[in-house]
């Protein structure tokens, strides 16, 4: 991958808002970082191990798929009433 190609996926990602759950019942709260052209559920059923975590106080991690029970989403619209 040139680095041009990589700037531009670079700048096409986008944060989604989540509560993540992992095995030992720990919730991280922060954002998923996946390309806009893609949804969570993309995200954690690719062949990649591991998806990029941006903890709400800061920082970024990289968790193993395998140690998350389950991943919700935060910013998509409630239905009112």
């Amino acid at each position: 991958m040139s680095v041009a190609s990589s700037d531009v996926y670079l700048k096409e990602k986008t944060r989604r808002a989540v509560k993540i759950t992992v095995n030992d019942g720990m919730v991280l709260d922060g954002s998923l970082v996946v390309p806009k052209t893609r949804c969570i559920m993309e995200i954690l059923n690719g062949p990649q191990p591991f998806i990029e975590f941006e903890a709400a106080g800061g920082g970024r991690i990289y968790l193993s798929k395998p140690a998350i029970r389950s991943v919700q989403a935060m910013d998509y619209p409630r239905p009112a009433g």
